[in-house]
Formats: structure tokens, sequence, C-alpha cells
């Protein structure tokens, strides 16, 4: 297959245009000058008045952008080879149709399958000495697990030694401990209860006495006030007698409560001898226990040193077996690597053995297809200069246009806008689009800062094809009932204008269309009558100050006010408020008029006799034929398209 020829020019139409124009005006050049010279000749007759009038109306507003771009499959896959090699068989030309899993190419693989052979037997090999170093490795450690059973049994029987001795002195001590401890609670308990309890018969012994007292005291009060109310014979000697009768009681109640005292004092004198005699049979008891407890911890450290010993033999032993345990591991996980290893480098080549066959990952046509038969190519996996695309499968039922939209012209640019396509090879047929994507930054082409913007046709039909050019056309206003004129019957008048920097707290006593005077600071004679154009919303800050920018027209453009630094200018507003030091500049500008016809009635035949008058115009969007009119004229007013040199019309004869 014939590889795809990239130094295809990719304007052709281009050039078909520049070559017809040529070729017209060079036959203009040759055919056109004797009616030419024939129209010189008249120069008696003078020149011939041409008239054009335009009427001012509504009606739909197109504004257009319009970009050359190609055409792009909207979904590419780029195919690259998987590995390295010669090209011997190639399945597929440019502009075939294509499945997923269809084969597309294939690479040589007989090197591949020469180094997987030798992978497969280096695997192998790598296999049995993991096996090996597994044999050996439990050989070694059998043989050396027979070397320490003799010692593992002499520590043992040392530890057996030990268990015997520990077990039967704790035993004697824990008979010891055991008649300590009834001494310790059961005794000890029931001496300290008797003490508590004699404690407790003495204390209430005591209260008693105390409450008997304070008893007998009452009554004996209540006695001595009974008697004197007998004497006053406020009571009766029975009344008196009864009173008697309580001190009696009382004074027996006393007496019994203080030999009840004597009793308890004799109990808790009794109980606090037998538990001092209890502490010197514990006591006892206790020396005993720890003669026991010093004689059986030498016993068991006799034991423990034994045990110790043999121990540090048997680690001795152990220390040899633990250094072979780990020689072995060591010697088997250097085979288990090398065997891991041989298997990564056998997986991957059985891998780049498949990869020899590519097929196509998705559905399409083949584009722009590179690979001929015999060719070498490079594998598109490679970490360091991979190896480019061979090929492309495009979805050719939706294509866009990729064009790029200067960088003022952007903004006006949005996602969704419609478009209208015409391709070189077929000029007769406008395809419909609409923006689908639009870069998020802008790049430098032919020195002009560009932002690349996508356009998705919705009615691409089969003879369309990626890399055609194509004239695009974004639809950026499309309004209907807009009020329009020619945009030839535009004049642009030179005015001067004053920009001045009016304070926030002044800007209300202006108006748009409030005539004042104007005159410089200081400067009272020169002063120009104006008119203001336009008072801006934004507040900005000037001198520490928010103002706010007017533009004010001065009448009659005079050449006294050119253009100069900014400057203060005092402004006489008609209405009688005068403003002063308001800092301004002077610009020479031109604003949009046109001429409309004064009389609504027919032309008249001398076209001299057109009586028009200068309209000062608010204009909006424009277009290549066409200008939106906002202020100035209405629907229907006739406007006279200014006229150029008349010498250069053509006046071809019949």
């Amino acid at each position: 297959m014939a590889r795809a020829d990239w130094s295809t020019p990719r304007y052709p139409g281009l050039i078909v245009k520049l070559v017809a124009v040529v070729a017209v005006l060079a036959a203009g050049f040759v055919y056109g000058r004797p009616a030419l010279n024939k129209y010189l000749e008249k120069e008696d007759e003078g020149p011939t008045m041409h008239v054009q009038i335009e009427k001012v109306q509504k009606g739909m507003f197109l504004a257009r952008i319009g970009e050359r771009g190609d055409l792009e499959a909207l979904e590419e896959v780029e195919i690259k080879s998987d590995v390295g090699g010669v090209v011997v068989e190639l399945y597929v030309e440019d502009g075939q149709e294509v499945q997923e899993g269809d084969r597309l190419f294939r690479i040589d693989d007989e090197y591949i399958v020469q180094r997987l052979k030798a992978s497969e037997a280096e695997y192998d090999v790598a296999q049995g000495n993991v096996e090996q170093s597994r044999i050996n490795a439990s050989l070694e450690m059998q043989r050396v697990q027979n070397g320490i059973e003799m010692g593992r049994k002499a520590h043992g029987l040392a530890e057996a030694n030990l268990v015997s001795t520990i077990a039967y002195g704790d035993q004697q001590i824990l008979q010891l401990e055991a008649v300590v401890r009834r001494l310790e609670t059961d005794a000890l308990d029931a001496r300290t209860t008797e003490v508590e309890r004699a404690a407790l018969a003495l204390t209430k012994a005591r209260l008693h006495v105390t409450t008997t007292a304070t008893s007998l005291t009452l009554a004996g009060s209540e006695a001595n006030r009974s008697a004197q109310l007998l004497e006053r014979k406020y009571v009766s000697n029975s009344q008196h007698e009864t009173v008697l009768g309580s001190l009696e009681q009382a004074k027996a109640a006393n007496e019994a409560a203080l030999a009840d005292e004597t009793l308890a004092k004799l109990s808790q004198e009794s109980a606090h001898r037998g538990l001092t005699q209890l502490a010197v049979d514990i006591a006892d008891n206790r020396a005993s226990l720890a003669k026991l407890k010093e004689t059986t911890a030498a016993q068991q450290a006799e034991g423990r040193l034994q045990v110790a010993q043999r121990l540090a033999e048997l680690q001795d032993q152990r220390a040899s077996v633990d250094e072979q345990e780990r020689r072995g591991e060591i010697s088997v996980a250097t085979s288990e690597k090398y065997m891991e290893r041989s298997l990564s480098d056998l997986t991957r080549l059985r891998q780049e053995l498949s990869w020899t066959v590519k097929t196509a990952p998705r559905a399409g046509t083949v584009t722009a297809s590179m690979l001929e038969v015999g060719q070498a190519v490079q594998s598109g996996r490679s970490e360091w200069g991979g190896g480019g695309p061979v090929m492309k499968i495009s979805d050719l039922s939706k294509l866009v246009a990729r064009t790029y939209v200067n960088e003022i012209e952007i903004r006006k640019v949005e996602l969704g806008a419609r478009a209208e396509i015409n391709v070189s090879a077929y000029r007769d047929r406008t395809y419909d689009g609409q923006v689908w994507k639009i870069a998020p930054t802008a790049t430098m082409r032919d020195n002009i800062r560009s932002f690349e913007v996508e356009v998705l046709l919705s009615n691409a039909s089969e003879e369309l094809r990626p890399a055609m050019t194509a004239d695009v056309d974004i639809i950026v206003i499309e309004r209907d009932d807009v009020l329009q004129m020619p945009i030839a019957a535009l004049i642009e008048k030179e005015v001067t204008a004053i920009y001045a920097q009016v304070p926030k707290a002044s800007v209300g006593k202006l108006s748009v269309g409030a005539r004042l005077d104007i005159n410089y600071a200081g400067d009272d004679e020169r002063r120009f009558p104006a008119r203001v154009d336009r008072i801006s919303e934004d507040e900005r800050h000037f001198d520490e100050q928010v103002i706010h920018e007017v533009r004010v027209i001065v009448d009659d453009n005079p050449d006294d006010l050119q253009w100069g630094p900014t400057t203060p200018m005092t402004l006489a507003i008609e209405a009688g408020e005068t403003l002063t030091d308001i800092m301004s500049d002077v610009r020479k500008e031109r604003d949009p008029y046109a001429q409309r016809l004064v009389d609504d009635g027919p032309l008249p035949e001398d076209h001299a006799l057109i009586v028009t008058e200068d309209i000062r115009l608010k204009v909006g969007e424009r277009n290549e034929y066409s200008i939106e009119i906002l202020e100035g004229l209405a629907d229907g007013d006739r406007v006279r398209v200014p006229e150029l040199s008349r010498k250069d019309l053509f006046m071809w004869d019949e």
C-alpha cells in the first residue's frame, strides 16, 4: 500500500480562486480599456451625477465571524504499534471500514518467539533450583534438630527437679501459713470482737449513767418546783407525792447504771489481756514461717541455677541451628526471586507476542495510514522516544471544523452558536453546525493570539473527509426586527470631545443633552458652547475622590481645542450651576452620522436639488453590509450614500 502523501497542498481552493481573480483582472484590463478611454475623452460633457438613496428599515440582522479551518473527525483514535519490528502483513487500507477487534496489521514475531523459547527454558531451570534449595534446607534442618534433642531432655530434667523442689517447699510454707492465718483471722477476729463488744458495752453503760443522771437532775428540779407550788396550794398533796415518787425512781435507776458501768470496765480489761496473749502467739508462728521460707528459697535458687545452666547449653546449640535455618531460608528466597524474575520476563514476552497482531480498538474508518509491508516501526509503548501513530481510526459520521478566532472576536462566540460551513471541494453546498468547544487558553498563530474553536457539523454527508479545507461562518448575532441601514451610508465626522472627571457629589447637576459652556480654568474670555453626550454610571477613583466620567461634545469642532494633557476646566451649566476645577481631557474623535433626506416625497429629477441634513447616530452592532441604528433615525427614513469621486466610475456605451 502506498504511503500517504503529506506534501499535498491543504488549500487547493484558495489557489484556484487567486488564479481566477488574476484572469478576470487581466481580461478587464484588455477588453475594458477602450471603453474607459472613450469615457475619459468626454470631458466636455462634465461628470454625471450618481446618487444612491437607501431606506432605513427593520429586518433580520445577522453578524458573522468568518474564519478558515480544517475538517476533523469528532471521535478519532490514533493507532500505534505495541511492539517494534517489521510489518509483514497489512489487513486494511485507507478509507476501509473496520469493526472493533478487526485485525489491522501484523509485526514479524520470529525474534520474539526465539526470545520466548529461551525465557521458557530459563524459567524451567529456575523452578528446579527452587525445589532443590527447599530440599537442601529441609535436610539440614532435620540434621540439626536431632543434634539438640539431648540438650532439650537435659533441660527438661532440670526443670522437673526444680518443679519438685518448689512444690515441696510451697507445701510446707502453705501449711505454716494456714496456721498463722487461722491465728490471724479466726482467733484474732474472736479476740478483737470480744474487745470491741466490751468497749461497746462500756460505752452503753456510760451513756446510760449519763441518761439516768440527767433524769435524776430533772426529777430533783421538778420536786423542788412541786414543793413550792404546794406551799402556794397550786397543787394537791397527791400530785406532790407523785412527783416525789418519780424522784425516787430516778435515783434507783442512776445507781443501777453506775453498777453496770463498773461491770463493763472489768469485762473490757479481761478482753484486752486475751488479745495481748494472742499477739504473742502470732509473732512466734510468723518467725517460724520466715525461717521456713528462707530455707525453701535457697533450695529453689539452687534448682533454678541448674535449669539456667542446662538452658544456656541448649541455647548455644540452637544458635547454630538458627544460623543454619537462616542460611537455608536465604538460599530458597534467592532461588524464588530468580524464578519470579524469569516468570516476569516470560509473561512480558507472551504479551509482546500477542501484541504483534494489532486489532482495532473501536469501529470506524481507517484514515491516514502510513504503513507498508516491510516497513520497520517503533513500539508506541517505549518509555524513551516511543514510536508515533501509524494510522488513525475515525468516526466519519460526526465531523467538526477546527478553526481559530482572534482574542478580540472570541468574546462574541458562545457554545451552541449556529454556524455555516462551506468546504472548498463542494462550494455549492452549505453545511449547518454549532459551536461545540472553545479552547480555554489562547495560542499564537501568525503573531496573533487566537482561541481554537470546534464547530460540530449537524448534516455532514458521506463525501466529506477529514483535512478538507472549510470556510466557517459563526453566527454571533441573529436578531429580528432590528432597525438598520446600509453601512455604506455611514459617515464619520470629526468632533471635539471633552472627557470631564466630575465628582460624584456634582454629577447629579448634569443630564444627557444639557447645554453648557466650557472654558479652561483662568481663561474666562474663550468659552466654547457644548452639550452633554454621555454620563458614565461606573464610579472611578481620581485624585482620592469618587468621580463619574462625562463626555461633552463641543459645537462646531473648534480648532482652538486640541488634544493635550489633563487640565482643569470650568463647566457653566445653562441652568445656572457652575462646576470649577473639573479635570478634563480634550480628544479629537469621529462620531457616526448619516445624511437623512429632509423631504419624504419623490426624488427630483435634478439630483442636485436633493436636500439632506446630517443626523448624529447612536449605532450598535454591524456586519459587512448593514449597521444597527439605536438612536437618530426611524423606520422608513431615507438616507443618502455619500458620493466618492465620480471620475473613477466607468461609463459603458451600448
